[in-house]
């Protein structure tokens, strides 16, 4: 099941929710960096989402969906991560990414990741492909998909990372009508601020089955910060 496009309603919004979601909590970006990775994140003191304007000196503007930076006591970056969020096949990410990264990498004097956001493995398995740069480059995509979405089911750690327990609810649709996916992606959400929290709420309605959509429905009534 294609987790993050089933939205008809609002198009465009399983691409840009994904997005505000790393732009309002950047510290998501790096949660799933961990999980495609198992990288171990150098000591920082903060986690922003930066500039993601990647254009170099001259006529052609390239554009992240976003870009998170981890820096350290000093202000010092430690590592940038470009996000973007592909839905489709587009030959041309194929030649612009590496402008994304070789540009951040430079701005910032650090490591620079590109972490995609993917609906489903094949997709993620295309993305991934090696970059050829030439006979001695090569950049390597790191995709996430449902299947690399971590699976929240305790409410401490939704409240402590409500973002990713949204991400975690659509791309779990199945474990979703176990309840434990979703009581605790409700939790997450009760520490958010009531527009973000319905703007997040809405993006799981649109992109659950019936089925789930009707429990999650019965469970929001029992919450006092949704009724």
């Amino acid at each position: 099941m294609n987790t993050f496009s089933n939205v008809a309603a609002m198009p465009g919004i399983d691409h840009e929710i994904p997005i505000e979601l790393i732009r309002n909590r950047p510290e998501t970006a790096i949660e799933l960096l961990r999980c495609v990775t198992g990288m171990q994140i150098p000591p920082f003191v903060a986690v922003r989402v930066e500039a993601a304007d990647c254009t170099q000196p001259g006529p052609i503007e390239h554009r992240a969906d976003s870009v998170v930076v981890v820096r350290d006591e000093t202000g010092t970056a430690l590592l940038a991560v470009i996000v973007e969020v592909q839905l489709g096949r587009d030959v041309a990410k194929r030649f612009s990414w590496p402008v994304y990264v070789t540009t951040l990498r430079s701005q910032h004097k650090c490591d620079t990741a590109l972490l995609v956001i993917c609906p489903d493995r094949s997709m993620a398995r295309w993305r991934e492909q090696a970059i050829r740069l030439g006979p001695n480059g090569v950049i390597a995509p790191l995709a996430i998909h449902p299947g690399r979405m971590p699976l929240i089911t305790d409410p401490e750690q939704a409240r402590a990372c409500p973002e990713l327990a949204v991400l975690s609810a659509v791309a779990h649709p199945d474990e979703a009508e176990s309840e434990h996916v979703l009581e605790a992606m409700l939790a997450g959400l009760t520490t958010l601020d009531e527009d973000r929290a319905r703007v997040y709420l809405n993006y799981v309605f649109g992109s659950l089955p019936a089925v789930t959509v009707k429990r999650l429905e019965e469970l929001v009534t029992t919450i006092q910060d949704f009724a």
